[in-house]
């Protein structure tokens, strides 16, 4: 399960099913590879999100800056 939701980009649901996973055979190595190799592809998923909302803003920003601009000639 875990790696069907990985291959799908689907990283919190592939980390659940990983965790569970674990539950039942904590001795695994390779699911243990696996949830840390999917979280840590959901926190670059994050801080992917977070820079292009950073860069939305940015561009929102100029939009209205530059509105102002030409409001004021």
């Amino acid at each position: 399960m875990g790696n069907s939701f990985l291959e799908a980009q689907k990283y919190q649901e592939s980390i659940d099913a990983y965790k569970n996973a674990l539950r039942l055979n904590p001795k695994d190595d390779e699911t243990r590879y696996n949830l840390a190799y999917a979280q840590k592809k959901l926190k670059e998923q994050q801080q992917n999100e977070n820079k292009d909302k950073d860069k939305e803003k940015d561009k929102e920003e100029e939009n209205k800056d530059n509105k102002d601009k030409e409001e004021n000639k």
